[in-house]
């Protein structure tokens, strides 16, 4: 039954004049009409003519007259509320709905307390014969903090079928209504999950949480190792809703694989469902749906097209070495990746680079740090050439008697030849080179160097900024074989945007060092080669997880 007489022929057969009166019976019909008999039909499945008439009359006057519309009162509205609220209107009319959303939120504006309750006891009627609830949808406009307090308190308060009380809470945590999200994360207590009524309350609340990205670290997540039988649970029940490619959107590269690699332990591939043989169309269930999502991360994190996404995938290739073929899609995302980064060389840049062998182009970080160690190369050369700069990097305290400067001088010394070496001669070609020093937080905490590569913008963004994090250490340093992870890894580049950092050890040793200085018996005993070996291993090790570290012992002997 159309809403909209207008679209009934006998509107069009009819004169101007008749249509006006039509308009008038209309809007007499809304000021004076008195609905008695509400209780007997409210949230049944059928409506009386009176309430048909009614909604027809305000559709009607919406379209011709809305300044008439707007001018009816409270007890106007509060009268039509039950026949605005349970008017039928099929989700696939668009243009319908939107004009019903209107004229609900008109009453709301109007009636708030009559629509709130006459809502309430809706919600009640929809989970009793359906299990579910639908009238929420018709809200669109009006979730304010006062309707949003009112359906939230009805869902801590009252016992609802799981179908109504997902659909509820999707709707409030979608329209942010405060204290949802609270809600549903105590919803997932752990003292709460082994009783089974809460713990179906606390996976519909985990679903509805992952259909709206939202606590996926502080709560889902870390029940891998609290809960993982409730996680294996809630993912189970989450693979088949549409959403979930939404929450692969929403997580970073990092937290992707790590959610893949877990899948691929607790679902193993090896356990999928196989209908090969079927011959005709078959039911997908919960444990072929998480396989479809657990395929769904890997193409995601193939198609990225971002080096961070190719270092997670490296990781997943490490990490499940029983699943050899992984390592072709590695070679998919590293050919994506080419592709969606690769920036073209200017004219100018191709001549540049004919021009001498030096120069060099940097488009990622790699390339940067591999600038970097063939400009601390040059320097270790120079340090040592034909006429020695080593000297430079001892103070002489007395007649043939030396001290190596402070990390802080030698880490200034560093600076400046980068300065020299690659800004001023212009040796990277494409990008606009800063190198700059940390001021610290503490005395002696500034021996970090920031080396950052700009590829200037065209106008139409920002500059593309990649930069390495370089920490400077004397080989007297007490934590020399530990600040690489402590200082370098977990405190530069775990929080930080930068991921690429370089440990670079001045090796200082002479005979003619000054006795005196406590420095010369804290340097390692193994000697320089030993040393270089060791913090190339532990560099390696530490080179994971989107994490890239190398190290560099310049050899400054006197």
């Amino acid at each position: 039954m159309k809403a909209d007489i207008r679209e009934l022929p006998g509107w069009n057969k009819v004169d101007t004049r008749a249509q006006m009166r039509i308009l008038a019976a209309a809007k007499k019909y809304i000021i004076e009409k008195s609905l008695d008999d509400t209780a007997n039909w409210f949230g049944s499945d059928t409506l009386p003519w009176p309430a048909i008439a009614g909604y027809r009359a305000i559709r009607l006057v919406y379209m011709e007259d809305i300044n008439f519309i707007r001018s009816l009162t409270s007890v106007h509205w509060k009268n039509w509320s039950p026949v605005v609220l349970s008017q039928p209107i099929s989700l696939s009319m668009d243009d319908e709905l939107i004009i019903h959303h209107e004229i609900i939120k008109l009453t709301y504006e109007s009636a708030p307390d009559q629509v709130i309750s006459d809502l309430l006891k809706l919600i009640d009627k929809e989970n009793e014969k359906h299990s579910n609830v639908y009238i929420l949808r018709y809200f669109k406009g009006c979730w304010d903090a006062r309707l949003g307090e009112s359906v939230l308190n009805k869902l801590k308060t009252q016992s609802l079928m799981p179908e109504s009380m997902k659909c509820i809470l999707n709707e409030l945590l979608i329209h942010q209504i405060k204290g949802t999200e609270d809600y549903a994360k105590s919803l997932i207590s752990p003292q709460l999950l082994d009783d089974k009524q809460s713990r179906t309350a606390a996976i519909i609340s985990a679903n509805v949480l992952l259909r709206n990205s939202i606590g996926w670290k502080d709560i889902i997540w870390p029940l891998k190792a609290t809960n993982p039988v409730f996680l294996h649970d809630v993912i189970l029940t989450f693979s088949s809703n549409f959403e979930r490619y939404y929450l692969i959107q929403n997580l970073s590269e990092m937290e992707l694989a790590d959610l893949y690699i877990w899948l691929v332990n607790r679902f193993p591939y090896q356990e999928d469902p196989n209908h090969d043989d079927d011959e005709m169309a078959h039911f997908v269930g919960p444990r072929e749906e998480v396989t479809s999502f657990r395929d769904e991360i890997l193409r995601y994190l193939s198609n990225k097209g971002t080096m961070e996404s190719c270092d997670q995938l490296a990781r997943i290739v490490s990490e499940l070495p029983e699943l050899p073929w992984l390592k072709w899609t590695l070679f998919e995302a590293q050919d994506v990746t080419r592709r969606k980064t690769w920036s073209p060389p200017s004219p100018i840049d191709i001549i540049k680079l004919v021009g001498t062998k030096r120069n060099r182009l940097v488009q990622r970080e790699e390339q940067l740090l591999e600038v970097l160690i063939e400009s601390l190369g040059r320097l270790e050369q120079k340090l040592h050439g034909i006429t020695p700069e080593v000297i430079w990097l001892w103070n002489e305290t007395d007649k043939r008697k030396y001290r190596p400067r402070s990390e802080n001088e030698f880490s200034d010394y560093l600076k400046q030849h980068l300065e020299r070496d690659l800004v001023n001669t212009g040796i990277v070609v494409n990008r606009e080179v800063e190198i700059r020093r940390s001021t610290g937080s503490l005395p002696g905490e500034r021996t970090d160097i920031h080396v950052n590569a700009i590829l200037l913008g065209d106008g139409r963004g920002a500059a593309e900024i990649i930069t390495i994090i370089i920490e400077v250490k004397g080989n007297w340093h007490e934590q020399l074989f530990q600040a690489m992870e402590t200082q370098l890894v977990d405190r530069y580049l775990k929080d930080a945007k930068c991921k690429y950092g370089l440990y670079l050890i001045g090796w200082f040793e002479s005979v003619n060092w000054d006795a005196s200085d406590r420095r010369k018996t804290a340097i390692p005993s193994g000697g320089l080669e030993k040393t270089k070996r060791l913090l190339n291993d532990q560099a390696r090790r530490l080179s994971k997880r989107g994490i890239e570290v190398k190290s560099f012992v310049l050899n400054a002997y006197l």
